[in-house]
């Protein structure tokens, strides 16, 4: 069984952060920042890249963290469309369910 680390939780984070990015991408299809955001956030937590890669890499980051602003508004009118489509609370079960499932993943449970 493994325990909770900042491994896992940099890959935890990263999964969450993969996961609505379809909604960013639809929106803004050209704009591949939080993708390398995420992948480099990925091999650092794999040890594929050191702390002074991580720190040039941070450059990327900040630029995704511009556009987080659009994200959240493309996820809001998302989650907007996704309530008007199905009930709210099953979509935030269905949520709940994905992020123990990918927990549970780490944890080795």
């Amino acid at each position: 069984m493994q325990t909770w680390n900042e491994k896992n939780l940099r890959l935890f984070a990263a999964d969450c952060a993969e996961h609505v990015l379809p909604i960013f991408e639809k929106k803004y299809p050209k704009d591949n920042r939080p993708r390398l955001a995420i992948q480099a956030a990925r091999a650092f937590a794999e040890g594929k890249i050191s702390a002074n890669a991580m720190l040039e890499a941070r450059s990327a980051a900040y630029a995704a963290y511009a556009v987080a602003d659009a994200v959240a508004d493309a996820a809001a009118y998302a989650a907007a469309a996704y309530a008007a489509a199905a009930d709210a609370a099953a979509a935030r079960q269905k949520e709940r369910r994905w992020q123990v499932s990918k927990l549970k993943e780490y944890l080795g449970v």
